[in-house]
């Protein structure tokens, strides 16, 4: 018998349901009455829900005429549920998720965070403000909201184990702020976790090496780096070092080698300047963090610096690289969360209503990816390249299966998506085009 993530979401969501108060903002009456819109029905409209306007998704998730209801009923009972039930629900059908692949007997997971330029509400937590200057008139360039999306990704089994969302810019939303509530809200002992540059820093450094799983940190190498690493040679090297920092000013300390950091010991609020910078500091008044660094230079000329606890008689150089490199996973899984799953696509401006949304395509990802990993591809006789699910078109094919239950078996949709492959060509390189996040508005939707 094979097993089916379609069902196990069900089953999810059934808990759920039977422990709705949980979800809910008001326990005694959201959700008690029966409705033509029950929280089962809800849950499953938001998970499977596209790029489409509100009522093209109703008519689609309800072919029957007389079991469709208008986009206002749904945003009544949308206006009901806390988004966090589904980060709940990401977390208990991952539990119930085997872990098939691991490096060295460790899971890989990667750290970092994508930002959505959601629709403009000037009254909501995710204003932005104006996104810069205009290039041609040099005016300031039109008011934007915006959405980080912090996610914690396993590499190997490609899924999301916990998500935070945050604004793009005011105190306390920068990624160690939601890098560090993540690492201490997973039990991580069993695996390496791995961050890219803004991640690096004291306070990460310590809180790393504290949460009790191993980490590999990619460190800014300039001038703005940490100075024990900006005044690094440019040799190979791969040391053990020891930093000791103290927030006092104390004389004693700076004999002792102590580098100070600006951390304020109370909140002053909105009495500081927005340009008064301060280090984030959440340990003793003086600590000694203890990190391996490892430098090397890659094929272009440009060197690198990475952070780990890892051992060395246990990893090599050649082997944090190639640990590092594992890492890009995260980068094609906020490509698929995006523009295959259909994230960049939001029906409401109101912030619990996105974070709603971007909760539920998360969940999403998961049930395709755990489905996707189901399907074997035996290599044939003269082959160059190994073969490989081609997960739009399983997207497609999921969502065609749960929006017409009954239609098909679960092997008959395994052996849809399993005709759809493509190749991987290994080595293959193309240039990083970075560009800014952009809207997709309300009235530019293609609702067929």
């Amino acid at each position: 018998m094979i097993f089916s993530p379609i069902e196990l979401l069900s089953f999810v969501i059934e808990q759920i349901c039977q422990n709705r108060k949980s979800y809910v903002k008001n326990p005694d009456t959201d959700f008690k009455r029966e409705r033509k819109l029950p929280l089962k029905d809800l849950l499953m409209l938001l998970i499977r829900i596209e790029g489409n306007c509100m009522n093209a998704e109703i008519a689609k998730a309800f072919p029957d005429i007389n079991q469709q209801m208008h986009a206002s009923a749904v945003i009544q009972q949308r206006d009901k549920l806390k988004p966090e039930v589904f980060l709940q629900i990401l977390r208990l059908f991952n539990q119930y998720i085997p872990v098939k692949r691991r490096w060295h007997k460790y899971r890989v997971l990667a750290l970092d965070g994508s930002k959505y330029q959601v629709p403009l509400n000037r009254k909501g937590i995710y204003f932005f403000g104006p996104n810069g200057r205009d290039k041609l008139t040099g005016e300031k360039a039109k008011d934007i909201s915006m959405v980080v999306f912090h996610g914690l990704f396993d590499v190997l089994n490609r899924m999301f184990l916990d998500v935070r969302l945050s604004p793009a810019k005011g105190k306390g939303n920068d990624e160690r702020t939601a890098a560090i509530d993540i690492l201490h809200n997973n039990a991580l002992n069993d695996a390496i976790i791995t961050m890219d540059r803004g991640y690096d820093g004291y306070n990460m450094f310590e809180h790393a090496n504290r949460f009790g799983g191993h980490y590999v940190i990619r460190c800014q190498n300039s001038s703005n780096a940490i100075p024990e690493i900006r005044d690094l040679p440019n040799v190979e090297m791969d040391k053990w070092v020891h930093m000791k920092v103290t927030t006092s000013t104390k004389k004693k300390f700076k004999n002792s080698g102590y580098r100070h950091i600006r951390a304020p010991k109370k909140d002053y609020g909105k009495d500081l300047s927005e340009k008064t910078k301060y280090q984030r500091w959440d340990f003793e008044e003086t600590c000694i963090i203890r990190t391996r660094i490892i430098k090397f230079q890659l094929d272009n000329g440009t060197w690198e610096v990475l952070a780990t606890n890892l051992r060395k008689d246990e990893f090599s150089i050649k082997d944090l690289k190639e640990l590092y490199h594992l890492r890009w996973g995260i980068e094609t899984a906020y490509r698929d969360l995006k523009y295959t799953i259909g994230s960049k696509c939001c029906h409401s401006r109101k912030d619990q209503f996105i974070e709603q949304e971007l909760l539920a395509h998360t969940v999403m990802y998961n049930i395709i990816s755990t489905l996707v990993d189901q399907i074997t591809i035996e290599a044939k006789p003269g082959e160059k390249h190994p073969k490989k699910v081609d997960f739009k078109m399983a997207t497609v094919a999921v969502r065609e299966f749960l929006f017409h239950p009954g239609r098909q078996t679960y092997e008959e949709l395994l052996m849809i998506i399993k005709k759809h492959v493509h190749s991987v060509v290994s080595g293959r390189r193309d240039e990083r085009k970075i560009r800014p996040p952009t809207l997709i508005p309300f009235t530019y939707r293609i609702s067929a």
